[in-house]
């Protein structure tokens, strides 16, 4: 399922990156088509309205014959002609065109082309700009029978330009398109990793959480179903499996707790609340009951805090909850007899928060996913030292907000090293 889920939104991905390459290739080949082509048109007009106006200003008074008239001679540019036309449509200066009368014989005359601008495209034969205007009035005594001059241009050297620019443009555009291909298979790929690993990841969470979840609540389903053999037993006599009951309950509760904090973290949540506080005092009153706890269980306990602020700014339940983390972690993997230290010193505009105990050493594999969720080194996530996995991720969270950063190493000969730097801004 997953697989066709991922396969499904790389193929998406794919069309769209696509689709949006081809739209800007498209878009970009049609305004430079468009641009080279209007170009060539405006040079076209340009020449002809200089045709225009030599018209108009021609004089007409000592002209005789329609031949004789240098408004009707070819015009500077060879490519420029006049064609007058009668009333009724017909070419009146037909002799002054000698071979060329068959082709402009094709043009068609329409009344409606007047003062326009237009191209005309004949069927096997050039193509022509073309404009039509009516007779000046210096001129309609000397050619009665004309009554329109359309100045007509071969624009088919343009045209044929324009079809090599537009071939190169076509193929230039399937060059990129199958560049645009190609970068949609890339990007398509790229994008869809931060998915598969949130896929992986939510995945291996849920799987995660559901088996820790299963173990409690087994045990309390196990332990009342028990409890309902025993009608007329005694609290007293079934006291054990009452308190195994809420032992099991209170994880569940901490459990619940934990991945709802991890939730928080995920989506961005604020749950930090930054404040000033008295800086060794407020480490004092959190590793005090940590040396009982150490001295109980006939372990040694060193701590060293040496701040030289009076204040510092920081998260002070989340920071509590960091050294607790730690601290629990440290007197679960150190036996009878060892230490274990706390040590807190301000170094540099920075605090550095060490926790050291004399367990065993954490392989070089092992450290690189100690902080993430679920962790617990023993393979069959025995519950002999207890936990849930979700503590040292939960650490990493807190200093992250902090903007520090959390590191683990072996101290030698035997033990673990947590240290934890965070920037410090002091409040005298």
């Amino acid at each position: 399922m997953k697989n066709r889920a991922s396969r499904d939104t790389r193929i998406k991905l794919f069309f769209m990156y696509l689709l949006s390459f081809s739209i800007i290739f498209v878009t970009l080949g049609l305004i430079v088509y468009n641009s080279f082509n209007d170009t060539l048109t405006v040079n076209v007009d340009i020449s002809m309205k200089k045709q225009i106006r030599r018209i108009k200003d021609s004089n007409y008074v000592s002209i005789n014959r329609i031949d004789d008239s240098p408004l009707l001679k070819q015009a500077p540019d060879f490519k420029v002609y006049q064609i007058l036309w009668s009333q009724n449509g017909e070419i009146i200066n037909k002799d002054a065109m000698g071979t060329r009368y068959p082709v402009f014989n094709k043009i068609p005359f329409k009344k409606s082309d007047l003062n326009k601008f237009k191209t005309i495209k004949q069927k096997n034969g050039p193509t022509f700009r073309s404009y039509l205007m009516e007779i000046p009035d210096s001129a309609v005594k000397k050619w009665h029978k004309a009554r329109y001059i359309q100045i007509i241009e071969n624009i088919e050297i343009n045209q044929n330009s324009l079809i090599s620019f537009r071939n190169i443009l076509l193929v230039s555009l399937l060059i990129f398109g199958m560049l645009s291909i190609a970068l949609s298979v890339i990007l398509s790929s790229i994008s869809i990793k931060p998915t598969i690993s949130a896929w992986n990841k939510q995945r291996e969470f849920i799987d995660n959480a559901a088996h820790e979840l299963r173990t409690p609540l087994t045990i309390v389903q196990n332990k009342l179903e028990y409890l309902l053999t025993k009608p007329n037993a005694n609290i007293i006599d079934e006291s054990e499996s009452i308190a195994t009951s809420l032992s099991e309950i209170r994880r569940l509760n901490n459990l619940t707790k934990d991945l709802l904090l991890l939730a928080n973290s995920d989506s961005n949540v604020n749950v930090f609340n930054f404040k000033k506080v008295l800086a060794n005092e407020y480490f004092e009153n959190i590793i005090h009951p940590y040396a009982d706890i150490a001295l109980s269980q006939n372990k040694q306990f060193y701590f060293q805090i040496n701040i030289a602020s009076k204040y510092i700014q920081l998260d002070e339940d989340r920071i509590h909850q960091l050294i607790v983390i730690l601290l629990d972690n440290a007197l679960k993997y150190t036996v009878a007899g060892n230490e274990i230290s706390f040590i807190v010193i301000e170094s540099a505009k920075q605090l550095v928060i060490q926790v050291i105990n004399d367990g065993e050493n954490i392989s070089d594999t092992h450290k690189k996913i100690i902080f993430q969720r679920f962790y617990r080194e023993e393979k069959s996530r025995n519950r002999k030292t207890g936990g849930n996995g979700l503590g040292l991720s939960i650490a990493k969270w807190i200093v992250e907000e902090h903007k520090g950063k959390i590191e683990v190493r072996n101290k030698i000969p035997k033990g673990v090293v947590f240290e934890v730097t965070l920037p410090m801004k002091s409040n005298e």
